[in-house]
């Protein structure tokens, strides 16, 4: 649509199963419209030719993917794609733009014979679903400096991500396996986050930070897996006081997961912990914290014991904000 005139329309009418098939590049305009009446519709891209270039003018889109075998595409501008951005052929380039969709996936076919490669650079990569990327056949996948956040993160294969963001406002999943090494690994926000798939044959490595710093949550381990942190870990501690604890466990109760960190103090308060096994070298302290068994490697402080007065009128029983050290007192 480069030069076009007056205000065109451009409608997925008849069908919420309408596509549209792109053999080359895309250029959307600022003066044009894209609708949607039944909230889908596919911008499916299958040129085998390199240099295919995607720009949208910041229209909404809502499925996009890339079909052509050995085709590349770089985006021009931000790129927001509704329901989901999938990559199951070619090259895929963000040249540094930021992507908002639902779910960023490409994964393996074919034992591998859809090569992809993925290129973030340093864009920003918002999933409000997930991000899910499968396998290592046929799969190069170059993050760059890029931040990825997402409620919900699969990788399969071995991989290696810069910024990775939990921040789905219940709980948080991630499923790994291989050998996953991430920059900074942060849960951000939310009530929790619960690891699963099959890390315990593989690893995962946080080089310069593993940022658990959510009071109150709920983080859950794979049973027997192995966590390495070689810069920050970052652990709740709010000190003393009746703010309600973090638990640290595993998936299966018994088995237990460790967490390695070869220097340095990690601090932390009003903790829950079972199931953990700290070590490398590092010195582990919990204070005013909960010891529920099966861990190595920590001291663990429990809470002294005080006396706390219900304040503020009615409200829940684990709400800090209803509880004082002193009658009629200021929340503690």
């Amino acid at each position: 649509w480069t030069g076009v005139t007056n205000n065109p329309a451009f409608e997925f009418a008849g069908s919420p199963n309408r596509s549209m098939q792109v053999y080359g590049s895309l250029t959307l305009v600022s003066g044009m419209s894209v609708s949607y009446p039944f909230s889908a519709g596919r911008w499916e891209f299958w040129s085998s030719a390199p240099g295919n270039t995607i720009t949208t003018a910041g229209k909404q889109m809502q499925d996009v993917s890339t079909r052509g075998d050995g085709g590349s595409w770089t985006l021009q501008d931000n790129l927001n794609a509704a329901q989901q951005v999938g990559i199951f052929y070619g090259t895929f380039t963000t040249n540094n733009f930021t992507i908002n969709t639902g779910t960023f996936v490409s994964t393996t076919g074919c034992g591998g014979c859809n090569n992809r490669t993925v290129n973030l650079g340093s864009s920003v990569i918002n999933c409000s679903v997930q991000w899910n990327i499968f396998g290592d056949a046929g799969m190069t996948l170059n993050t760059g400096t890029s931040t990825i956040r997402t409620p919900s993160f699969t990788s399969s294969g071995n991989a290696t991500y810069y910024n990775a963001e939990m921040n789905g406002s219940g709980v948080n999943g991630v499923d790994l396996s291989g050998t996953v090494v991430f920059n900074n690994f942060d849960f951000t926000a939310g009530t929790a986050l619960s690891f699963s798939g099959s890390l315990g044959s593989g690893s995962f490595t946080a080089t310069n930070r593993l940022g658990l710093n959510r009071p109150g949550s709920t983080i859950t381990f794979i049973s027997g897996s192995t966590i390495t942190v070689n810069g920050i870990l970052d652990l709740p501690n709010p000190g003393a006081g009746c703010s309600a604890l973090t638990t640290l466990q595993t998936i299966v109760p018994g088995s237990p997961v460790t967490i390695s960190k070869s220097s340095g103090s990690v601090v932390s308060s009003r903790m829950s912990i079972k199931d953990i096994t700290a070590t490398g070298g590092a010195t582990f302290t919990a204070n005013q914290s909960v010891n529920q068994g099966g861990n190595s490697g920590w001291t663990i402080n429990a809470p002294a014991a005080s006396s706390y007065y219900w304040i503020g009128g009615t409200g829940s029983w684990n709400d800090g904000n209803h509880w004082s050290t002193s009658s009629g007192g200021a929340a503690s």
